[in-house]
């Protein structure tokens, strides 16, 4: 049974960007940031993981539950970050 990788993401404090690693290392990744709404989660951006398995997106950040998404590869499961809460100003 394959077991997923670790997978991060935080707000920048431009209030435009997100950013996460995704660990073990995995260079060239497609990871799709996510926005929760009435009918589930929703791809709102994407990034590919750089030589150290992070990412950066630029994404008009409102309040909300977002999450980062690395589809199942070389091995591993599907890779989920923790929820990240954005709140109002």
């Amino acid at each position: 049974m394959p077991v997923a990788p670790l997978v991060t993401l935080v707000a920048g404090s431009d209030g435009v960007s997100v950013s996460g690693v995704v660990k073990p290392v995995a260079s060239g990744e497609n990871v799709e940031v996510q926005r929760l709404d009435p009918d589930g989660w929703t791809s709102v951006a994407s990034a590919t993981t750089d030589s150290s398995g992070s990412f950066q997106a630029t994404i008009d950040l409102q309040p909300g539950s977002y999450r980062a998404r690395v589809a199942a590869a070389k091995g591993y499961a599907t890779g989920l970050s923790k929820t990240l809460m954005v709140v109002s100003r």
